[in-house]
């Protein structure tokens, strides 16, 4: 069906013809909206600023990044600004808290680094994109509600993205809790658990390499990817002495962090339970998010059942459109011919970002960039030799003459770092997300709520969009939102609204579903509109009846006699 359908003027359908054009009405947004030109301004901009100060000044970065937060009305409020950017968020003290409003708490936690690490978070491309996609996103949503002229529109299609997502990491989580019951998994699990007590000196450890890898793996290290000379002195050496291995390559400090200290206390720190849980856990965490980035849907089915194979597919392609990957792979592939010197591709903190996470590589310092680029990969005092993930990348955008780099210009050799930056992108993704929907049931216990709910109410009515579905869509008047928290969850509890009922894409749509028709009853409640509703006795909810327009059981043809009707047909 083409994006140019006739407007309906009723919000129920609005919202119903929007959802299901997503794609077309995405071409089309994107071919007159000038979003476009936004987002290359905010990802160029977005990369050259170090300080507070110069965000609140440098208003077409500061416009992208509020927007995308909901927040473009508080453009002009630097005070305000100020303190979101420069407190921690999760600081019991900090104004996020007191204020308790998502977005902005969102909207610190995405940017308040930048008071400490001189722009170092936010310049990244993980960070540019996400932000650019947030911002897509919200624009995409108004256009949409302008050209329906449907203001809630806008506020539904909000409310569907926020609940989505939360869905997504509940489901996520759920994934999770299988796959740490599949024997395989139980079984490495235990290996460690039983054996990792006999571990004294780190010769112990290497002489065990079931536990090693185990270790490794645990940590995001390639057991195949390191050498024996390597994992030695990463267990030897002090990660904190400038020289080590592991200070002069970011994805091994974890693990020397956690395993160091077998070369002085007897593995007193690896026995404790806590050492042992977290181990096992992050084991658990990298090995989950690897299957199911990586694995075909039929394994994927194997492991998890075919509607979870399924539900995997759908998570991935909205997570990685969430997080801004397309972005970011669109990005580089435009910008990667233009650096054509080893400065230029340094310089483009943008392109470097994606280039680095493509090769499964943390963020390097300027220096250590340099020595990537410049030095000959092929010479055993390289940098490029301290690891296979930066031979390969040395190998890849190498400018040093005699080595016959520079492929990455090449069109095949483009298409795979997008590729890889997706995939190991999207692996973060799956394992954030496990950490997110743990703390979320921790979360839903300290207010008694079911752990299954993605959300528990105090989440849901502390969004503004969000509230404003349930409350319509129970047919509670707009001052209920005004309400102290506790009582509002009173009330919507009372009229027998369950948050983890709001499992599927399915349920979070026929929650709004009823909310945009008990919108369009109560603007037009003269109109012939209200032959579209049947009468409720819970709490106030209408339900929309599709058959009374359409003539019952009548045929199509029928009903596309009238505007009305052939609206409700396309659906």
């Amino acid at each position: 069906m083409a994006a140019s359908n006739p407007v309906s003027g009723m919000p129920v359908v609005d919202y119903q013809l929007a959802t299901k054009n997503q794609a077309q009405l995405q071409a089309q947004f994107e071919r007159s909206a000038t979003t476009s030109a936004d987002i290359a301004a905010y990802q160029s901009g977005a990369s050259k600023i170090t300080s507070v100060d110069q965000l609140l000044n440098t208003y077409k970065v500061l416009n992208v990044a509020l927007t995308a937060y909901g927040m473009q009305d508080a453009i002009g409020q630097k005070g305000l600004l100020r303190q979101l950017l420069t407190q921690d968020p999760g600081a019991p003290t900090s104004l996020a808290q007191k204020l308790g409003k998502a977005n902005y708490t969102a909207f610190a936690q995405a940017f308040w680094s930048l008071s400490t690490d001189g722009g170092a978070g936010i310049s990244s491309a993980a960070s540019i994109n996400a932000t650019a996609a947030r911002y897509n996103a919200a624009q995409f949503q108004s256009w949409q509600a302008n050209r329906a002229n449907d203001a809630q529109l806008a506020i539904a299609l909000a409310a569907r993205q926020t609940l989505q997502d939360a869905v997504d990491i509940s489901s996520v989580g759920a994934l999770f809790a299988k796959y740490q019951q599949l024997p395989s998994v139980q079984s490495a699990a235990s290996y460690y658990q039983k054996n990792i007590g006999n571990v004294k000196t780190p010769d112990d450890l290497m002489a065990d390499p079931k536990l090693l890898n185990f270790a490794l793996t645990a940590f995001g290290v390639d057991p195949s990817s390191v050498s024996t000379d390597t994992v030695s002195k990463l267990l030897s050496q002090s990660p904190a002495t400038a020289t080590s291995v592991a200070a002069n390559n970011p994805n091994y400090r974890a693990f020397a962090n956690a395993f160091n200290s077998l070369y002085y206390d007897k593995g007193a720190n690896i026995h404790a339970t806590d050492a042992i849980t977290d181990v096992v856990h992050r084991y658990q965490q990298q090995t989950f998010s690897s299957a199911v980035v990586n694995n075909t849907d039929d394994h994927n089915a194997q492991l998890f059942g075919f509607a979870a194979a399924t539900q995997i597919a759908q998570i991935k392609a909205s997570a990685l459109n969430s997080n801004g990957a397309p972005i970011a792979t669109k990005y580089y592939g435009a910008h990667i011919a233009a650096a054509s010197t080893a400065v230029r591709f340094a310089a483009d903190k943008q392109l470097a970002s994606v280039a680095l996470q493509a090769f499964g590589l943390s963020p390097v310092s300027a220096d250590m960039l340099q020595k990537l680029l410049t030095q000959d990969p092929n010479d055993p005092t390289s940098l490029a030799k301290t690891s296979p993930q930066y031979g390969a990348f040395a190998k890849a955008f190498s400018y040093y003459p005699t080595v016959a780099g520079r492929t990455s210009d090449d069109a095949a050799k483009i298409a795979s770092v997008q590729a890889a930056y997706q995939a190991n992108t999207l692996k973060t993704i799956v394992s954030n997300d496990v950490s997110l929907a743990t703390a979320q049931k921790a979360r839903n216990a300290n207010v008694h709520e079911s752990a299954d709910a993605p959300l528990n109410l105090y989440q849901m009515l502390g969004d503004s969009k969000v509230s404003a579905v349930i409350l319509g869509a129970l047919g509670q008047p707009a001052v209920v939102g005004g309400y102290d928290p506790t009582q509002q969850v009173e009330i919507i509890t009372h009229a027998g609204f369950a948050p983890e009922s709001l499992n599927s894409t399915k349920a979070i749509d026929s929650l709004i579903n009823r909310y945009m028709a008990n919108v369009g009853a109560q603007n037009a409640p003269s109109s012939p509109l209200l032959t579209l509703f049947n009468g409720s006795s819970q709490a106030g909810v209408t339900s929309l009846d599709l058959a009374s327009i359409l003539g019952g059981s009548g045929s199509a043809s029928t009903a596309a006699s009238s505007p009305t009707g052939y609206l409700l047909n396309l659906l």
